[in-house]
């Protein structure tokens, strides 16, 4: 049974009462970092030759002194996949892997829309985190309405139904939160499942969706099997109406999921600067989809660093963390890995409402986003 933490002093706490396997452990934690804590973990009873992994959104040199000080059996980098945790895993145990057999099927159904028919409404004010969701439902044979915000969503509830409605949670004019609990007052048994769709990922978020009357909660960025799992477990309690379904749509071929992450470097260093193949995946891995969401995504990212930096000089923290986790969400949804971490301090400072060492996070953020716009334009 695993166990799950969110800090340093919550895991050494658990280390000392209860007896682990091995560790997974993120690179940067909330009250220090991953690295020092692995060291800790090593002093404790027993764990002495516990194989520990570390989680980091940047690729670590193999020669980096940490991982040896640490001891550390192997790395991955976020965000994780499957067939690479797995290897990972395998590593840090010292298994002989085996060749995985090949799977019964694909994460993506191109006939699901067919066997259960559902209408759909995509509500998120990012055209980025709008395109990918209808290529990904596309891939199941759906086609969805999208709307903006969260007074588009319950005008678009007054004209039509809709079977299953997936819902960012921050967007401007009403939020997520608000959004459902609108929702479940006024259609209450007659209304759309509402799966929540977030960029944080931190501790609560699931209960906080949850107590605001939704049903059932998706970080980002979106797996394709975590989308699946959420229409078959919602799409079989959902009323189903005359003409729910469209045509079931042919998907183009998506990269192996065995293969490991393609990366580009970021300049004058070996960190990553996108993951190829997590872009290729959002765009259905066609060169005009690729060139098309990689435009739509640095238009609006530049927009959204610009916004920022006015937020910025005009110390509005709240702002400065609503614009930072926008842009977040949409790198991360893009694969756009070397500008993650500076937008994630930035959403860290604009919660925090100390905006004192905001600019120099800014300044990575853009200089990775002009080094994007550069292989862009390359």
């Amino acid at each position: 049974m695993p166990h799950a933490v969110a800090t340093r002093s919550q895991a050494l706490e658990l280390f000392r009462s209860a007896t682990c396997d091995a560790a997974l452990i993120a690179a940067e934690l909330p009250d220090g970092d991953g690295f020092s804590l692995a060291e800790r973990i090593r002093e404790l009873s027993g764990a002495a030759a516990m194989p520990l992994v570390i989680l980091s959104r940047s690729r670590l040199q193999t020669d980096d002194p940490r991982l040896a000080k640490a001891g550390i059996a192997a790395t991955l980098l976020k965000p994780l996949r499957r067939p690479q945790l797995f290897a990972a895993l395998n590593r840090a145990f010292d298994l002989e892997q085996e060749t995985p057999a090949a799977p019964a099927s694909s994460s993506f159904d191109s006939a699901m829309a067919s066997r259960m028919p559902l209408k759909i409404i995509l509500a998120d004010d990012s055209h980025v985190n709008q395109k990918v969701g209808v290529q990904l439902l596309q891939r199941f044979g759906y086609r969805c309405t999208t709307v903006g915000n969260g007074l588009e969503t319950i005008a678009a509830l007054e004209v039509d139904s809709f079977d299953l409605l997936f819902l960012d949670v921050q967007m401007p004019e009403l939020d997520g939160y608000e959004t459902a609990r609108r929702i479940r007052q006024k259609w209450s048994a007659a209304r759309p499942r509402i799966i929540a769709m977030t960029g944080s990922a931190l501790p609560g978020d699931r209960e906080k969706c949850l107590e605001a009357g939704m049903d059932d909660y998706i970080a980002r960025p979106v797996r394709m099997e975590e989308l699946r799992r959420a229409l078959e477990r919602w799409g079989p309690t959902c009323q189903k109406r005359a003409g729910a379904a469209s045509a079931s749509l042919t998907p183009d071929a998506l990269l192996d999921a065995t293969r490991p992450p393609s990366s580009v470097p970021a300049k004058g260093t070996d960190e990553p600067l996108l993951d190829l193949d997590r872009l290729k995946e959002m765009a259905g891995d066609t060169a005009d989809g690729v060139q098309e969401l990689a435009g739509l995504y640095l238009t609006e990212a530049s927009q959204q660093i610009q916004q920022m930096g006015r937020a910025i000089e005009s110390k509005s923290a709240a702002e400065v963390a609503h614009l930072a986790h926008k842009c977040f969400g949409a790198s991360a949804t893009c694969g756009m890995t070397a500008i993650l971490p500076s937008l994630r301090e930035l959403e860290r400072l604009g919660h925090s409402g100390r905006l004192s060492n905001a600019q120099h996070f800014w300044n990575e953020a853009n200089e990775a986003l002009d080094q994007l716009k550069d292989l862009y334009n390359g």
